[in-house]
């Protein structure tokens, strides 16, 4: 689905395009038919599809020569490649501001590109003062780039194939990757070329494949016939993993009577359920409800907020009646819903699988909620279809999205609210952080005068991080008045709590740098909160993670390693 930030500017750039013509170019991801600029590709050359995904990609990854001409021939320096590669990951904001070399300055296209390459461990310069950013890129220095970018996977098949590949050279692992990846097979089947520059059709081939790559990656949902495990993977499992065994065997078969309510043209039979042998006081039983309900965002047209129940003192048994919220009533109506949510969501989540990381994980679904709605009252603004379907949605379905993006990939995320209030918490490299992505959209809010929530107030298509990966104290300070002091925030499960101590500052930035054999994520960065903290997530060069260092120094801040 596009964004609505999107689709307004493609409307008058689809009537110019109507009058253009078109090239549908298979494999290019892009939001509509890819027009053809250029008059030195054409559909039979090898670099064609690379040359239409990098030319219409967003943020674009290649722009030609000029107007007209790509120069799929031209050679490619240094300073393009780390260039590239830096669009190709969404143009993240550098924190390293130490630049050690003397031929790269701070007005020139590429700075950023390579104070970011230099905090990833892409590449470190040709020496400790220079980078080289005009000398001309060889084909063993591209795929070494990339390969640091994948974090230096070993080669599965360390056989090597290439006459001109020694097992001592620095490229070696990197080129055997490319090539099990399939990002190149080499100049044949002997030799690599290791020494040749690459030229821009290789390049946009290379990094074109690199992205293929990611996108065959296994999706973390499983397959959608098996409705149960699909459904099931939005859930919070830290929220069901913190409950005893007997309340876990209750959320497994009220989860399970719950999904097949919502498929059944026959509701009859789901009048009520009792939970079997619970075994807990009305107390333990209502608190587990709503555990259960704060825990599965994903019943989106269920009323879980208002469902019938009922405690037996002499049975010691809690019944529960479900009911559909009024929209979804009707049978049809409800399956169209189903379809179109499982449609959208499942789109999503596969989006944000792609991403390397939590964090990459935790930004792309920040990112597509925020460019996917604006803040807005309906009759469904508690359930996540009004953000998903609908476009439109208040706290409640915001944080509930977010939830499930998070948990169906893997990251552990529960929903937190106070009185007035709800946002997320989320797990990142053992850490928690609170990530309110309705604060962060305030540039959209139809009522301006929430905007007191947020400092990022800008165009209405405006969204902003001043609330991504924040402590309780920073949601606590920034909302002073709102109904959202600490001591009114509900865990989910209600009888456990989360020590969010840590925080980032307010400008986005890529929390990753390198030091040394270690790729560390910055953890915590803002002095009010505590010791400037990184978490050691990466080793390299036969390094091992328990040998990390106590501390570590990075663009003059030191930094304490976590365990």
């Amino acid at each position: 689905m596009l964004g609505k930030k999107r689709l307004r500017g493609m409307i008058s750039l689809l009537l110019i395009q109507a009058m253009l013509i078109i090239v549908i170019c298979p494999g290019v991801k892009a939001d509509a038919a890819v027009y053809n600029p250029f008059t030195d590709v054409s559909t039979d050359q090898v670099f064609y599809d690379a040359v239409m995904w990098a030319y219409s990609s967003k943020p674009q990854v290649v722009s030609g020569i000029s107007a007209t001409k790509f120069k799929p021939y031209n050679t490619c320096t240094r300073a393009q490649i780390v260039s590239f590669m830096w669009r190709m990951n969404g143009m993240p904001e550098p924190k390293l501001k130490d630049n050690p070399f003397v031929d790269v300055d701070t007005s020139a296209f590429y700075y950023k590109p390579v104070m970011w390459a230099m905090e990833m461990g892409i590449t470190a310069g040709i020496n400790k003062n220079h980078f080289g950013p005009n000398t001309n890129c060889t084909r063993a220095q591209f795929v070494t780039f990339l390969w640091r970018l994948y974090d230096t996977p070993m080669p599965e098949d360390s056989m090597n194939p290439f006459e001109d590949v020694s097992d001592d050279a620095f490229y070696k692992n990197a080129v055997l990757w490319a090539k099990e990846n399939s990002i190149t097979s080499g100049k044949n089947a002997t030799h690599f070329a290791p020494n040749d520059e690459v030229i821009r059709g290789q390049t946009v081939m290379f990094l074109h494949r690199s992205y293929q790559m990611d996108q065959k990656a296994p999706s973390v949902l499983p397959s959608y016939d098996n409705k149960y495990e699909f459904w099931r993977s939005f859930q919070s499992d830290y929220i069901y993993n913190s409950l005893p065994e007997n309340q876990r065997i209750i959320w497994d078969e009220l989860q399970k009577k719950l999904i097949d309510y919502m498929y059944s043209d026959d509701v009859s039979e789901f009048t009520q359920f009792d939970f079997p042998n619970s075994g807990m006081s009305q107390t333990e039983a209502s608190t587990f409800l709503q555990t259960f309900y704060e825990g599965n965002p994903q019943f989106f047209c269920i009323n879980t907020a208002n469902m019938n129940s009922g405690y037996s003192s002499y049975k010691s048994t809690y019944s529960v009646a479900p009911e559909f919220l009024y929209d979804f009533n009707d049978y049809s109506t409800r399956m169209t819903a189903i379809s179109d949510f499982v449609s959208r969501i499942k789109s999503w989540t596969d989006i944000v699988s792609k991403e390397k990381g939590p964090w990459n994980k935790e930004k792309k679904a920040h990112d597509i909620i925020c460019e996917n709605t604006e803040y807005g009252f309906s009759n469904l603004d508690q359930s996540p279809y009004s953000l998903v379907c609908q476009g439109k949605t208040v706290c409640a379905g915001y944080a509930k999205t977010m939830m499930m993006l998070m948990n169906a990939n893997g990251i552990d995320t529960f929903f937190m609210h106070s009185n007035s209030h709800a946002w997320c918490v989320v797990n990142i490299y053992g850490e928690w952080y609170c990530t309110c992505c309705t604060s962060d959209d305030t540039g959209k809010w139809s009522n301006r005068e929430f905007a007191m929530y947020s400092n990022v107030i800008g165009d209405k298509n405006d969204f902003g991080y001043s609330f991504f990966n924040k402590s309780l104290a920073t949601i606590d300070q920034d909302s002073k008045g709102n109904g959202n002091d600490p001591e009114m925030f509900i865990p989910a499960e209600g009888s456990f709590t989360v020590d969010t101590d840590f925080d980032s500052t307010f400008a986005m930035f890529t929390p990753y740098f390198v030091v040394g054999n270690y790729k560390y994520f910055i953890v915590n960065d803002n002095p009010n909160r505590g010791s400037c903290l990184v978490k050691a997530v990466v080793a390299r060069n036969g390094s091992s993670l328990s040998d990390k260092p106590a501390a570590v120094d990075f663009n003059g801040i030191r930094y304490v390693v976590m365990d």
